[in-house]
């Protein structure tokens, strides 16, 4: 990505890899990563906390769920790319920009489970 950048935009990109081979969060070790992350990046880079933004890709969207249902709070928008319910959500219902995007044919991570994920962020935003 660095290629594809002008060394003007002051854009810090921080890309983890998930313990074993994924993000299933389990026993809340992958939020305790993130929130770690989080913290060592704001004590050490000069960054604008209110324009933090995460995406991810597949398990990488499992767990931006799971970071939307916990560390809403610490995060601008999050940007979810066709995954599924694959990470504990552990965490309250904090307002967050969410957008989901999903294949309809997908055979390994349904469309249902997407929807599902939608949904508990709609009903976040809209009450009523």
């Amino acid at each position: 990505m660095p290629e594809l950048i002008n060394d003007t935009a002051s854009i810090i990109y921080v890309a983890p890899n998930g313990r074993n081979q994924g993000w299933a969060n389990a026993d809340g070790q992958d939020m305790t990563f993130i929130q770690q992350v989080v913290k060592v990046t704001s004590n050490e880079l000069c960054i604008d906390e209110t324009l933090r933004f995460n995406i991810g890709f597949s398990y990488g969207d499992a767990m931006l769920y799971s970071i939307a249902c916990t560390l809403a709070k610490d995060f601008r928008a999050l940007a979810a790319l066709s995954g599924g319910q694959l990470s504990q959500c552990m965490g309250g219902n904090d307002s967050i920009a969410y957008y989901h995007q999903h294949g309809i044919n997908d055979q390994v991570l349904p469309i249902a489970g997407a929807r599902q994920m939608r949904d508990r962020f709609v009903k976040t935003w809209c009450k009523g």
